[in-house]
């Protein structure tokens, strides 16, 4: 319900930032460093998103269970 770009610091400036997304700084190391919040987004759609997701992980992880999760009901 929520959109945030993640980045290194200032590669991404707050005023380029589409309505409605947040952003994320993080150091070198992986850590959170700035953080501007975002408000709730308008339009999403939770169970295409989550397939989104398990095509990835599917795709990354290697057996990874993704079949369980394909058939459930909103």
């Amino acid at each position: 319900m929520y959109r945030a770009f993640i980045c290194p610091k200032d590669l991404i400036k707050p005023e380029e930032l589409p309505k409605g997304w947040g952003l994320i700084y993080v150091s070198e190391k992986g850590r959170t460093r700035y953080i501007v919040k975002s408000e709730k987004f308008d339009i999403f759609n939770l169970r295409n998103e989550f397939v989104m997701l398990l095509s990835v992980a599917r795709r990354v992880i290697d057996k990874f269970p993704y079949k369980k999760y394909l058939h459930r009901s909103e």
